[in-house]
């Protein structure tokens, strides 16, 4: 058996491939994983950081108890 390799140089010719290679590159945005923090603004890192919050068992504890009770309501059970 064989099998056809699909390369950028067949769907786009070797000279208009190896641009491309060239210009993802320089450019940075046509790469794979070419974004990351430090590429970022300050003030849209912050915000990350800010939107990131970690929840204690605590409040899931809570939340999910709420949730059960207003499924149980809607569904007109009681939630023990």
């Amino acid at each position: 058996t064989t099998a056809r390799i699909v390369s950028e140089d067949i769907f786009f010719g070797e000279d208009l491939a190896a641009k491309l290679r060239e210009l993802s590159k320089e450019a940075q945005i046509i790469a794979d994983g070419s974004i990351n923090l430090d590429q970022l603004e300050e003030s849209a890192r912050e915000q990350l950081k800010q939107d990131a919050k970690q929840y204690t068992d605590e409040e899931i504890k809570t939340v999910t108890e709420q949730i059960n009770s207003e499924l149980a309501e809607k569904a007109g059970l009681e939630y023990v």
